[in-house]
């Protein structure tokens, strides 16, 4: 198995991939809610229009079922434009992956999970591809950056801890897991807490 690559590296932000021409108003007003986007490919050969690597939809109705009710998950095209690229290949590929900064740990934790469940009963050793965008903050403000990983499935953790460490040098505000999580586990605040409860 290849050794483990994990680069990093300036990107488009959200609002790049959501400017898309394939991507119909209503649904574009939808995902600019969403929190983690699955970004396919712009065109394969002749094909110009966007792809999805093979077992997509597997990998989405997992990140859902990971995230619930607290962490929206969702492709960026229609159903009617929605297309899957198949390449027989050794790696597993995954759909680009578009979140905050925020989200990014609980983001890799569920990716994790999937890896865990697909491919660590067979292989933990079977490589992995996938990028993961991370935005920071908004608006002009925002700062944008992909991590590229292409290495072992079962060093994927190790590996997005040693990418965040280095994001966190570089200024970036990057959470821990346990942090992250704490936050969305925490019981929605009611009126009466927003007011101070019956203090």
């Amino acid at each position: 198995m290849a050794e483990t690559n994990w680069t990093i590296s300036e990107c488009e932000g959200r609002s790049h991939w959501l400017a898309k021409a394939y991507v119909p108003q209503d649904l574009r007003d939808q995902l600019a809610k969403t929190d983690i986007l699955l970004i396919p490919q712009d065109g394969f050969r002749d094909f110009t229009g966007p792809l999805y690597p093979v077992g997509t939809e597997e990998f989405l109705r997992s990140l859902q079922d990971s995230g619930g009710d607290r962490v929206t998950v969702d492709v960026t095209v229609s159903d009617d434009d929605y297309k899957e690229l198949a390449l027989h290949a050794d790696w597993l590929i995954l759909a680009g992956i578009a979140a905050s900064m925020f989200a990014a740990p609980i983001t890799v934790n569920m990716v994790s999970e999937y890896l865990k469940r697909k491919i660590w009963p067979e292989d933990p050793k079977r490589g992995v591809k996938v990028k993961l965008r991370l935005q920071d903050g908004e608006g002009e403000a925002a700062r944008s950056v992909e991590i590229s990983y292409e290495g072992p499935a079962d060093d994927f953790d190790r590996s997005m801890e040693s990418a965040f460490a280095e994001l966190r040098g570089q200024g970036h505000n990057v959470p821990t897991l346990d942090e992250a999580t704490k936050l969305l586990e925490a019981p929605p605040r009611s009126d009466d807490d927003a007011e101070g409860g019956d203090g």
